[in-house]
């Protein structure tokens, strides 16, 4: 997964395998060419079933969407009879085995699997077991030891594919405002997050009442207990409650603000429906009409921003009005918005009518990125050299601590970590690390300002330029070394990134 990858290739889509519609619902979304395809659970949980099961059907669902390069988010949920109810420890560990089954049976098919769906319950009905872990612990508990067996079947079965945990419902509220929130965060401490690749998330902004997208954006911001990354595998506004333009608005604005969060997968729910007063009314496409929502999407976000890459968030006067930053090998565009009232703004001699609908302007010439720097990355010059840089830093910390000086925090083991990234990816990523790269540069150069001398266990500490102490405790060959092989690999990444035009 990859926050860096164009915007059009983190969208998908959702359909329930289990529906009747899902033969409308999967060639719906091969039309709109959606990247990833929610199917929920594609097989019957029931532990009852009889052996040898029988996977042929979810072979031909999960079949066409790979067949239409769509990535299938398939989900390991179970679905006790009232009797396995009775029993829940018991009965959660008999599925084991036709899981285990399961996905050794579409091992090595590039399937994202997902945890159990919405445990944490929606709309007041409890989804584990028959039992709301909304006040219910040892429920919780069960929950997150189920998805930890979970995802050890799927790394020991099906190596190198992706595990979601458990998806939660109502994420607006977890920041402990209310149940959801609760729960959220009785699963973190009970270790939901151990065992899995990234948390999946349900962010509804209604959860709490008539929410907005912003509100979710505020209520997502980082949190400090959070180690895996986030992806949405449902999110979207109801036509019967917003209106159909209004619920195109809300969701693109919410799609953008997931984007800023740094989501890699952006799933909306969902793609068809029938009933536009029911669940159906979330959906992009109604009976045979495509909705505005579906509209927008498709314009916006499929075709106006496609191959585009989220860069930054432009500051603007108001925290109320949004402007994006999006960088192609065409260009650079603008997405804005805004919940105030309606009025114009500039930036970079760009004027824009902010509106509360998204959108999207290129940008002037003159205020475009260099195409080279973002086509023809630094990276292996940055990565080679903070490399280094970081060896050199690591092999004098003892040294210079006996003079009370302290380079713990002067690591750029952050930089060679984003090595997996490919080169777009890595200067789109670089441009975010910017404040903490150059904060640790700047940091670097005046350390080496600041020691320009020799230190001796008996003696203060000298400059360079003055006699060579006896008992010296380091070389001087070996601290012109040290001195020149780190301010060599800092000017090094400090000209690479001005020729790439990311710092002046």
């Amino acid at each position: 997964m990859n926050r860096w990858q164009p915007v059009n290739e983190k969208f998908g889509t959702y359909g329930s395998a289990w529906w009747p519609d899902i033969w409308r619902d999967m060639p719906l979304a091969v039309e709109m060419g959606v990247k990833y395809f929610n199917i929920g659970s594609v097989i019957n949980g029931y532990t009852s079933d009889p052996q040898p099961w029988n996977f042929d059907d979810a072979h031909q669902k999960i079949g066409y969407l790979l067949d239409h390069d769509i990535t299938p988010i398939v989900g390991l949920d179970v679905w006790p009879t009232d009797d396995e109810k009775k029993d829940v420890e018991h009965s959660q560990y008999a599925f084991d085995g036709k899981m285990a089954a399961f996905i050794k049976e579409f091992s090595g098919k590039g399937i994202i699997w997902k945890g159990f769906n919405e445990a944490n319950g929606s709309d007041g009905v409890p989804n584990w077991f028959g039992h709301d872990i909304r006040f219910e612990d040892d429920s919780l508990k069960q929950w997150a030891d189920y998805n930890a067996r979970m995802n050890s079947l799927i790394k020991k079965y099906d190596p190198g594919a992706i595990f979601l945990t458990p998806e939660f419902y109502n994420t607006i509220g977890y920041n402990d405002n209310d149940h959801s929130g609760h729960v959220w965060s009785k699963a973190l401490a009970a270790g939901i997050q151990d065992h899995g690749d990234a948390l999946s998330m349900h962010p509804y902004a209604d959860g709490n009442g008539d929410g907005t997208p912003e509100d979710v954006y505020r209520a997502m911001q980082p949190d400090k207990r959070i180690k895996l990354p986030m992806v949405t595998t449902e999110f979207g506004f109801v036509s019967d409650r917003f209106g159909e333009d209004g619920q195109a608005k809300f969701n693109l604005r919410e799609f953008f603000l997931l984007d800023l969060l740094g989501q890699p997968i952006i799933s909306q729910y969902k793609i068809f429906g029938n009933d536009p007063t029911s669940d159906d009314a979330s959906a992009m496409v109604q009976g045979d009409r495509k909705k505005p929502v579906y509209k927008l999407f498709d314009q916006v976000i499929m075709h106006d921003l496609k191959g585009f890459t989220l860069l930054e968030r432009v500051d603007t006067d108001s925290d109320n009005d949004y402007v994006l930053r999006y960088v192609g090998a065409t260009g650079d565009k603008l997405v804005y918005w805004t919940v105030d009232d309606e009025h114009n703004i500039n930036y970079l001699n760009e004027p824009m009518d902010m509106t509360d609908t998204p959108q999207v302007t290129s940008l002037l010439a003159a205020n475009q990125l260099s195409r080279s720097a973002v086509l023809h990355s630094p990276k292996a010059t940055i990565i080679e050299n903070s490399r280094r840089l970081n060896m050199a830093l690591r092999s004098m910390p003892k040294l210079l601590a006996r003079y009370g000086v302290n380079i713990s925090a002067l690591r750029f083991d952050f930089v060679t970590d984003a090595a997996n990234l490919d080169d777009r990816s890595f200067y789109l990523w670089l441009h975010s690390q910017l404040p903490k790269l150059v904060d640790n540069l700047n940091q670097t150069a005046e350390l080496l300002n600041n020691l320009n001398w020799f230190g001796a266990s008996d003696k203060p500490m000298v400059m360079i330029t003055e006699p060579v102490p006896a008992g010296l405790l380091l070389k001087r060959s070996k601290w012109n070394a040290w001195w020149s092989n780190v301010g060599d690999n800092l000017i090094n990444i400090q000209n690479i990134m001005k020729q790439h035009q990311l710092v002046e």
